[in-house]
């Protein structure tokens, strides 16, 4: 990859997610966390990757508005989103939402959206993008969703499903980035690590 623009320690990364932050350390990256509360509540009309994008770097922003934090100048902000047809499917609120989004993606493709911003306040750098991958699913019978739902793995996760857990077992292929199903696109992240500007 050449010399890094960005350093390869000095990251925060905007989320909560333990997926995304397992993959970062399995990647060989060093990462403190910082939880952003904003409102990510999707603009009428809004495009899906629009809506992923601005969401992920509103994440970033907020959290390089704070200051960051001393010896880690670089944010990532990242949104995934689940959607089929027009319908955005987040996290099942209870037992019966999950039986019915994994009822609504048996035997289908779907489309994960996973935007991603990185800001460099160092620098003043600015890269956004979105990774779209898709996911089609095995045709699942009420048995198959009724024992997925009782692993207690739909009600954490955005369209009610885990893929890099037990939620593989319902998916049949994949087109596009595993890493970014699973919460961040680690080729398109290291791409920008690598390269000597950024451009928004």
């Amino acid at each position: 990859m050449g010399r890094a623009a960005i350093p390869l320690r000095g990251i925060i990364l905007a989320s909560r997610s333990k997926a995304r932050r397992k993959l970062l350390k399995e990647a060989g990256l060093s990462v403190r966390v910082a939880y952003a509360d904003i409102d990510e509540s999707r603009l009428k009309n809004e495009p899906v990757s629009k809506y992923a994008i601005r969401v992920a770097y509103a994440k970033a922003k907020k959290i390089a508005g704070r200051g960051g934090r001393r010896g880690c100048p670089v944010i990532i902000g990242v949104d995934t989103v689940i959607s089929i047809g027009k319908k955005i499917l987040g996290k099942p609120k209870n037992r019966a939402e999950a039986f019915r989004y994994l009822k609504l993606l048996s035997g289908r493709t779907h489309k994960v959206y996973s935007g991603m911003a990185v800001i460099d306040t160092k620098n003043g750098q600015i890269f956004k993008d979105v990774t779209i991958s898709k996911v089609k699913f095995s045709k699942l019978s009420s048995k198959m969703i009724d024992w997925y739902i009782s692993t207690g793995e739909p009600l954490k996760a955005a369209g009610a499903y885990s893929i890099q857990e037990k939620g593989k077992a319902l998916v049949e292929s994949i087109d596009g980035c595993l890493t970014s199903i699973i919460g961040i696109s680690l080729p398109k992240l290291f791409r920008i690590l690598g390269i000597g500007t950024l451009t928004s």
